[in-house]
């Protein structure tokens, strides 16, 4: 999966994880971790920094960075589209990840 293109992969991680209700946007060697309290860790396997996209459901407005107490409100994103239709409204923060590092966040 490591050779996945990104788009693919982003298309993956979203129907594998649709009833868990979030997941990244990223590309391979980015991890997702999700517990049952509304926290989660994303972590990375990269040798360089990476952005990555968390999208939740639309009724996430922010999630905060549990070591940091960083807030991070959502990016407005025009959801999922199938011919022109709107399908999915969801909440979207964007991060950073320093190369293989991880981040620990719960959604407020």
């Amino acid at each position: 999966m490591y050779n996945l293109p990104e788009p693919l992969l982003n298309r993956l991680r979203t129907v594998i994880s649709q009833d868990i209700n979030i997941h990244i946007e990223a590309p391979s060697q980015e991890s997702l971790f999700v517990y049952d309290n509304g926290s989660f860790i994303v972590e990375s396997f990269l040798p360089e920094e990476s952005a990555v996209k968390i999208i939740t459901g639309k009724n996430t407005l922010k999630i905060q960075d549990v070591l940091s107490g960083e807030e991070i409100t959502d990016v407005p994103s025009a959801g999922d589209r199938i011919w022109g239709r709107q399908t999915i409204d969801n909440s979207g923060f964007e991060i950073k990840l320093k190369p293989h590092s991880f981040r620990v966040f719960k959604i407020l």
